[in-house]
């Protein structure tokens, strides 16, 4: 490992530096200065090593990170292209896309959801979380567990295309 080697390579440039400076005093620097250009050689070698090392982890780490990242989130829905061949929803799916739509880009949470659309918390996430997984919904989770749902453009072309969006 090359840290020790740095590490007491630095220790002895700073012993040789001490002898150098003596060493100059009493005309003997020469030799000095050459074992210590040595040292100074040696620990720029082991640094550019570190750097190296330490580029090749950061570059393999960047890539786990994507794969991971890809391995998490979830695949993109396929979704038909057109109105015919998306399949209709239900009554409350269709009013809860409806009502996203009327928020904008307001983005809900499960309980003001469950309280617009009559329905009890658990239901309301259920379809929520339903349409997220179909596309037609955005979940955005927040740090502490929080989710918000919005429409997403699936949704929205849902709606439009059935006149259901005013």
């Amino acid at each position: 490992m090359p840290e020790p080697i740095i590490t007491a390579t630095i220790v002895a440039l700073q012993g040789l530096a001490t002898k150098l400076v003596e060493s100059i005093k009493d005309g003997k620097g020469a030799t000095k200065a050459q074992e210590l250009l040595r040292l100074v050689g040696t620990l720029q070698t082991e640094y550019f090593a570190l750097q190296q090392q330490i580029l090749k982890t950061e570059t393999d780490n960047a890539q786990l990170r994507l794969r991971v990242a890809a391995l998490e989130s979830p695949q993109s829905p396929q979704t038909p292209d057109s109105a015919h061949e998306r399949p209709e929803l239900d009554e409350i799916c269709t009013r809860l896309l409806q009502h996203l739509g009327r928020c904008g880009y307001i983005q809900q949470t499960p309980e003001m959801l469950a309280r617009t659309l009559g329905l009890t918390l658990t239901r309301a996430r259920h379809f929520a979380d339903t349409l997220s997984e179909q596309g037609y919904v955005h979940m955005h989770r927040f740090i502490g567990g929080a989710v918000e749902y919005e429409l997403g453009d699936v949704g929205r072309k849902y709606l439009v295309e059935r006149n259901l969006d005013g």
